[in-house]
């Protein structure tokens, strides 16, 4: 093919590509512009456009790789610095890691848990088509197909050529023939217990949940080379030693002065209540209800799921709402009690940067340093305190 006529093929492709842009065909576009690609050497037009696709899809670590791509070309682009910029952010990479733990979950079969959290996620941001395949699915498993159908209509209006979300729309006609019946029918023939109010009867739901795996899969395998999902080293933190009496606290009065003086006669069934009245506190930014609700979750000490989250939780609500010393305590806390897990390096980070606004820039350097260790790949590392203190 001559140069010309590589242009023009090009140029044509292009053309086609933005077309179905504004149609909000997305899948779509990302085939074209993958084809337009391999015909010119400069690909920052084409990278541009795509890193923009990758992310309206949820495909974050190939938008970031535009981007990169972008600035091998031309180190001085201004969109693809920006964009980065927003992605290593704490509270992108934040929102990025709990939405990988929804996935986690999903992939374990726990629909519920899964689902709640990729709610809580929706609701900080609406704009990526695997949000919304998802938390279909969780509906779906839930026995709400009506919620189901209407989450993979609102990812449709994202990308209306979306594969995965046509197959989940063309197959619920056989959901409607095999029928749903609820759980405890079932449960009640076998002898077991059920917690859930429906289940999809048939392979169904198995199906749509597998096709959906190659999208799950891509995501987790890819965890270790991606700068937005850590997973922390085994190990156990060692703050400075300023700090090391800190360790030995316990939450000698979780309950602030909302909460009954009765802390010790709650009723554990109801750790999953003050949890999502925490978590439905701290989106709303009420921060004492917040505090209040997790206070509750972490007095339990189940160490469970929401046990876990919830102590984070609490250490954040107490951060951004300006209680710098309690903070400190909590994400000690969590630093002691729950080593390895995905909160790790936030945790490092936030209580670097509480001792950073402190102005104690001698442990925000040690528990910095530890962060580092830790998480070598952490976009916390190029964040501006990280590179102040570090400096």
């Amino acid at each position: 093919m001559s140069n010309g006529s590589g242009e023009d093929k090009f140029t044509e492709l292009y053309e086609s590509a933005i077309a179905n842009l504004k149609q909000h065909n997305i899948t779509r576009t990302v085939k074209i512009l993958l084809q337009a690609r391999e015909l010119k050497d400069d690909t920052v037009q084409v990278d541009s456009l795509l890193g923009s696709c990758y992310l309206v899809l949820g495909e974050y670590e190939k938008a970031v790789a535009c981007w990169q791509n972008i600035l091998i070309i031309n180190p001085n682009h201004k969109s693809a610095i920006q964009n980065l910029e927003l992605h290593n952010r704490p509270s992108n990479q934040f929102w990025i890691k709990r939405y990988q733990r929804a996935v986690a979950e999903m992939e374990k079969k726990n629909y519920q848990v899964a689902g709640e959290m990729l709610k809580n996620l929706l609701l900080e941001q609406d704009g990526h088509v695997a949000l919304y395949q998802l938390l279909g699915l969780c509906c779906l498993a839930g026995g709400d197909r009506d919620e189901a159908v209407k989450m993979w209509q609102k990812g449709l209006e994202l990308d209306r050529s979306n594969p995965a979300l046509r197959e989940y729309m063309d197959s619920l006609p056989t959901i409607e023939r095999i029928g749903i019946i609820p759980v405890e029918e079932v449960s009640q023939k076998q002898g077991g217990h059920s917690h859930l109010v429906w289940a999809a009867s048939g392979a169904l739901l198995v199906f749509l949940v597998v096709s959906s795996a190659v999208y799950v899969n891509r995501d987790t395998d890819s965890k270790a080379s991606s700068p937005s999902v850590i997973k922390p080293a085994r190990q156990t933190v060692v703050v400075p030693a300023q700090t090391k009496a800190a360790l030995e606290l316990k939450q000698a009065d979780p309950a602030p002065q909302e909460l009954s003086s009765a802390g010790s006669n709650y009723d554990v069934d109801r750790e999953e209540q003050y949890y999502y009245a925490g978590r439905k506190a701290y989106l709303s930014r009420n921060w004492k209800s917040a505090v209040n609700n997790y206070s509750m979750v972490v007095s339990m000490g189940t160490g469970s799921y929401l046990n876990r989250e919830a102590l984070y939780y609490l250490a954040r609500t107490n951060y951004v709402s300006g209680e710098l010393k309690q903070a400190e305590q909590y994400y000690i806390q969590y630093l002691k009690e729950f080593t390895n897990t995905a909160y790790y390096d936030d945790s490092l980070f936030f209580l670097g940067c509480i001792y950073f606004r402190q102005n104690d820039n001698e442990r925000a350097k040690e528990v910095f340093r530890q962060l580092k260790n830790v998480a070598p790949e952490s976009g916390y590392l190029t964040s501006a305190v990280y590179r102040k203190v570090m400096d």
